[in-house]
């Protein structure tokens, strides 16, 4: 955006008449004016950044646009027929962007050797954050377009920042981010700038809400950006340009945040965080800069070579063909050589036909040879690009289908880890800002999802936690694959290794078209898992939401989840105290599986001996039967471990 900024140097200047860059040690009223002046000539310095983006961004697009800026990104510069026929660079950048994209990646919240408190406080700040991110829609719309910049421009990013009282995260055009070259050589500059246009009505809002006049003032008064000296735009756009300093160290006071349109400081304050609110994602890092190497960059050469060769290719194909001999003096008339094919030609000799091969077969090797080359550079298969599978796997097992996706994934491993980094930094972020504005808003509650299917409130003083308190790591949103043949497999192999997985086959499965019939048949586990999650986290003061066991729930099942959740929380060092209402839970639900063992069993004695009585005869009472033919006690201990009865024609007589 070179050459649009409004202001001239003089304007840029303090009070001494001396152009400063270090705007951050400005007073208030001039830190606006070092600000844009450092804008300025750090754009007009770094043109080179400029130019390589848009070429680029042409790579990729396939299109000769005028620029990547809001001005020139739909004009183009040569006629629109003007375009690659085979853009290896566009393929092999979507190729490696539908992997990555495949596999979300999700941080987890894991305490250090915290008690069972705080890694249950840990659990539900992981459904927090993640309920977060998807009313941010942060997989389906953040993170694929800074994944798609870091592939193309070598590095993408997110603004991770408050807006309306909430959380907000916004994708930033890399081109749109300035830091000084010497001062980002190490990739960790002291200083971060962005400049560009922010809609005017919508800026006046944010600061009309915070109750600042003043700046909603400044906003009305400044130039609207106008194109070819028009001003009758839909939408009007102010320039802006924000400016971060980070602290010189823990005990320095010089960190700064600064906002500011052609008319002044809109906001001014401390930065007191030790990083940018724009955590960076970079395809390959180079080894000085902060900026990264994209997949244009590593295939602009091999791309130029096989634009050569198509040419050349095209060129034979254009001018080659079958060529007519004659002696000379024949008698030919050259006017009957034209376009058309096989035409009559009259001659008084017979003529004879030559045709040669249009294009050499070592030209169009060569052609295959590049492509190949270009795909080996970014590590894409031909097969991949082009969605095909090897020959062997024409008709492919569950097992072979995800052996071929694990080994075509392992191309993209480091850019892979590079992205769950990249996850784990923005929920950092976004829980400081979660913190900062929970100082001062309103408490809110987050709509989470819950594993049984349905969704919960969480308040923030519920899974806040401190820093110091817990690791972030990054893991996959799901463990099976994504393909029902694949996950079919997985769940019959998680079975084979473990059969006590057997009841949780179709809630493992989980797909959309089983979704009402899979709810019905894991509904009994559902509720045991909600009741045990519930009363595990009772204390004295809520004793009176209690959740007893209910005869018509699985109690042998849920005696068998009781105990584990139990002993786990054991493994985490929970206290007694805090296991009051669980382990009361387990014994009201061992006690009440025992009882229902006890009185099936009885009954199934009671019809074993009507089955065997003659017609008429009284039935006698069960063995052990107490005087009036009431049942006697039956020790469940041991009647669980007896063989089944015999049943039918046969029997053994029973006393």
């Amino acid at each position: 955006m070179s050459g649009r900024i409004w202001y001239d140097e003089r304007s840029a200047m303090n009070d001494q008449g001396v152009f400063s860059h270090a705007w951050w040690k400005e007073s208030k009223e001039e830190v606006w004016r070092a600000l844009w002046g450092v804008v300025k000539a750090l754009r007009n310095e770094q043109q080179h950044t400029a130019k390589k983006n848009l070429h680029h961004n042409r790579l990729y697009g396939n299109m000769a646009v005028v620029g990547i800026d809001a001005y020139n990104y739909t004009q183009l510069e040569e006629p629109y027929e003007d375009r690659l026929t085979y853009n290896v660079v566009e393929s092999a950048v979507d190729t490696i962007h539908a992997d990555i994209c495949s596999q979300k990646a999700k941080a987890m919240f894991l305490t250090d050797e915290g008690d069972y408190k705080a890694q249950r406080r840990a659990e539900r700040l992981n459904r927090y954050t993640f309920g977060q991110l998807m009313h941010l829609d942060f997989w389906k719309d953040t993170s694929p377009n800074v994944i798609w910049d870091a592939l193309v421009f070598g590095t993408g990013m997110p603004w991770v920042h408050a807006e309306h009282g909430r959380p907000a995260i916004e994708r930033v055009f890399p081109h749109e981010i300035i830091v000084d070259d010497i001062d980002a050589r190490e990739r960790r500059p002291q200083m971060m700038l962005w400049h560009g246009l922010v809609n005017k009505d919508k800026l006046q809002q944010k600061y009309r809400d915070r109750g600042d006049k003043r700046a909603v003032k400044k906003i009305e008064e400044a130039k609207i950006v106008v194109m070819d000296n028009s001003t009758n735009l839909a939408v009007a756009q102010v320039e802006v340009v924000r400016g971060w300093h980070l602290r010189s160290s823990p005990s320095a006071n010089d960190g700064r945040f600064v906002e500011a349109c052609n008319m002044g400081v809109l906001e001014d304050t401390d930065w007191e965080k030790d990083y940018f609110p724009m955590p960076s994602l970079r395809y390959k890092p180079r080894r000085l800069g902060y900026w990264g190497k994209g997949v244009p960059e590593i295939l602009s050469g091999a791309q130029l070579a096989i634009n050569d060769l198509l040419w050349q290719i095209h060129e034979h194909l254009r001018l080659g063909g079958m060529k007519v001999f004659v002696k000379p003096g024949s008698g030919m008339n050259m006017a009957h050589l034209d376009n058309e094919i096989m035409g009559v030609i009259e001659t008084l000799e017979p003529p004879f036909l030559a045709d040669f091969a249009s294009v050499p077969p070592d030209l169009v090797s060569q052609y295959h040879d590049e492509v190949q080359n270009a795909y080996s550079l970014v590590g894409v298969s031909v097969m991949a690009a082009s969605s095909e599978l090897p020959a062997g796997l024409t008709r492919p097992s569950g097992k072979a289908l995800r052996i071929y996706s694990d080994k075509k994934s392992q191309r993209f491993v480091k850019f892979a880890q590079a992205v769950e980094d990249w996850t784990v930094e923005v929920n950092e972020q976004l829980i400081e800002v979660e913190r900062d504005l929970q100082k001062d808003a309103e408490p809110y509650n987050i709509l989470v999802p819950n594993d049984d299917g349905t969704a919960e409130l969480l308040k923030w003083a519920d899974v806040d936690m401190d820093r110091d308190k817990y690791v972030i790591q990054a893991f996959p949103t799901s463990f099976l694959s994504s393909t029902p043949a694949s996950r079919i497999k997985d769940v019959q192999e998680l079975v084979a290794l473990e059969p006590t997985l057997q009841p949780y086959v179709l809630k493992l499965l989980d797909f959309p078209d089983l979704k009402a019939v899979t709810s019905l048949i894991s509904a009994t586990i559902d509720v045991a898992m909600k009741m045990i999650e519930h009363n595990s986290e009772l204390t004295d003061k809520s004793a009176e939401k209690y959740m007893p066991p209910e005869p018509e729930m699985n109690l042998d099942l849920t005696v068998k989840l009781a105990q584990a959740y139990y002993l786990r929380a054991k493994l985490r060092n929970a206290k007694e105290q805090d296991l009051k209402y669980l382990l009361k839970f387990l014994k009201q639900a061992r006690h009440m599986a025992k009882d229902a063992a006890q009185k099936l069993m009885q009954e199934e004695m009671a019809m074993q001996a009507g089955a065997m009585a003659p017609p008429g005869a009284p039935v006698a009472p069960p063995p052990g039967a107490a005087p009036g033919g009431a049942p006697a006690p039956v020790d469940v201990s041991v009647t669980n471990n007896m063989p089944p009865m015999p049943m039918g024609p046969g029997m053994p007589p029973m006393g």
